[in-house]
């Protein structure tokens, strides 16, 4: 599955990674996002589909950004890179992990 768009923000005093997109449910297409730190780690500077990890990936990599569907980040001076529709998907209009 595919979301064509995804919104990152990033908090003042902790990263919050937030993706967002228009998912299909049975009542139509709804507005929707989910807070990635719960659908991605970092483990050995790499960045893995994982559900509830700790400590959240954006704590430890910094800067981050998105381009379509890839997130890229920079994780202890190296850039990792992962699909988020391999740890996202859509449940009938809610994002989740």
């Amino acid at each position: 599955m595919h979301f064509a768009s995804f919104v990152l923000t990033f908090g003042t005093l902790f990263a919050i990674a937030r993706a967002a997109a228009d998912c299909q449910s049975t009542h139509g297409v709804v507005s929707t996002s989910v807070n990635l730190n719960k659908c991605i780690r970092q483990n050995n500077n790499q960045l893995q589909c994982a559900t509830n990890p700790s400590p959240f990936f954006s704590n430890v990599c910094q800067p981050c950004s998105m381009t379509g569907t890839i997130l890229s980040c920079n994780c202890a001076g190296v850039t990792e890179t992962i699909d988020v529709n391999t740890c996202v998907f859509n449940d009938n209009g809610q994002l989740n992990c």
